[in-house]
């Protein structure tokens, strides 16, 4: 090579490295940081319209409920008193709450009462759950509980500055999303130890494997016929035919529904993920696939699409996606199967978009019928919880025809509105919203939907 020749790739390397550095240079002390979406929405006006009575379905109990077994092993976490012992002291508060965890079929109501659980368990239960907003008056934690569940294990003050000014309690707006993301993973990790313990768990768990596995030892089970009958005695279940996988899952099917069912076995999912014999139980359970008609067991293990601490979109990953977006606001964007959308309280402000089929919004036991509060925003249905405009879900283009639906919004005790009815009664009631109805039929729904608008 020339000396021209070296000399050219000389400069090349300067320019390259030098380019690196200087964008380095500038995202570093010029690039603005990007901020989470804190828990927060632009002003509109204060929602008006409520569920009427009558269109909530009556209140009906998950039946049988599931049998809690005795804990043998200890649940610890740092700066926390051991849980047995912590139930003990508070038998009616505690206790009740951990009994009520185990043998509750519900999923969303367990959700409810695993907080419950936390919190309690903690002592912060009584702290206010807006509690802990920036200086500028930003909420970017959420529930302000959970951060005080996490200070107290982690023996950790999270506070910090949004605007250059003094401290105060609310944690910096980078660490939100992490503090959040490591509730979540403190919740689950007390979730499935505490679930484990009921008997849809066990049942599942003793017909899933074919010998002794290292999860059955860690929790003192065993598999032999005399370890069975003992434990069926305790659990007052029959654990006789536990090589019949496909018996277990068909009843909790027949007892709870599709829904509950999908959610179980996530549970179970996360559960087996501790035992070392996983990958076979997942392959048991995707054999079995057509059991139920109306859920693939070949999509075990990734039925519910999850999201973070921070603002995530989801998409479908499945034909009938269950998506659970918790923390900060979310955008879902929805399939043509039969959706289900989990909410929490104070899990933000989110947006669903929705495609098709005959989709569900599943509430945790801490929301009510009475909490929700419509509105209809252009061609969208926005629903407010509990009155806060931080916390609640939009739905686009529900107004222009049914592909665009949630058509079910479903509370704990397996109470049921019919989303679209309200929506229609809401319209027929009030005058001008049925010509704003119209207007928006005409100018924003029919150039983009094939199908015909929503006969309000």
């Amino acid at each position: 090579m020339t000396k021209k020749d070296w000399k050219i790739i000389l400069i090349s390397v300067v320019l390259i490295v030098g380019g690196y550095i200087s964008y380095d240079l500038y995202r570093m002390y010029f690039m603005p940081l990007r901020p989470a979406v804190p828990f927060s929405v632009p002003p509109r006006q204060k929602a008006g319209f409520a569920i009427p009575a009558r269109f909530i379905g009556k209140p009906q109990e998950f039946s049988p409920r599931l049998t809690a077994m005795p804990m043998r092993n200890a649940i610890n976490f740092a700066g926390l008193p051991e849980l047995r012992s912590a139930m003990q002291k508070d038998p009616n508060g505690l206790g009740r709450a951990v009994s009520d965890f185990i043998e509750e079929p519900e999923y969303m109501q367990r959700l409810a009462l695993l907080d419950d659980i936390l919190f309690r368990w903690a002592g912060v239960e009584k702290i206010k759950p807006d509690s802990r907003k920036s200086e500028d008056g930003v909420n970017y934690i959420g529930d302000a509980r959970r951060l005080a569940f996490l200070e107290k294990v982690l023996n950790e003050s999270y506070r910090g500055t949004h605007t250059g000014k003094d401290v105060t309690t609310a944690p910096h707006i980078a660490s939100a999303p992490f503090l959040l993301d490591a509730y979540k993973d403190a919740s689950s990790y007390a979730g499935k130890l505490l679930f484990f313990h009921s008997s849809a768990s066990v049942r599942f768990y003793q017909s899933s494997f074919e010998q002794n596995s290292l999860l059955s030892t860690i929790l003192m089970f065993d598999t032999d016929k005399a370890a069975r009958n003992i434990l069926s005695a305790s659990l007052n279940v029959d654990l006789s035919d536990a090589d019949s996988l496909d018996k277990v899952i068909k009843q909790f099917y027949q007892d709870y529904g599709r829904i509950e069912t999908m959610l179980w076995l996530e549970e179970m999912n996360s559960i087996i993920s501790m035992d070392e014999d996983a990958a076979q139980i997942r392959k048991r359970v995707k054999k079995l696939n057509g059991i139920i008609p109306d859920i693939n067991l070949r999509d075990f293990g990734k039925m519910v699409t999850g999201g973070t601490g921070k603002a995530d979109v989801l998409r479908p990953s499945t034909e009938n996606n269950i998506f659970f977006a918790r923390d900060y606001n979310d955008t879902i964007v929805g399939g043509t199967g039969d959706d289900v959308y989990l909410y929490r309280l104070y899990d933000g402000f989110d947006t669903i978009i929705e495609k098709g089929g005959k989709d569900t919004i599943y509430f945790s036991g801490h929301i009510n019928p009475q909490d929700i509060r419509l509105d209809i925003e252009n061609t969208d249905i926005i629903l407010t919880i509990k009155s806060d405009i931080r916390h609640g879900i939009r739905i686009k283009d529900f107004i222009c025809g049914a592909e665009n639906q949630v058509e079910i919004l479903r509370f704990t005790k397996n109470r049921i509105v019919n989303l679209p009815e309200v929506i229609a009664e809401i319209i027929k009631k009030n005058k001008k919203l049925r010509m704003a109805d119209e207007k928006s039929l005409k100018e924003t729904c029919a150039p983009k939907n094939k199908t015909k608008p929503a006969p309000y």
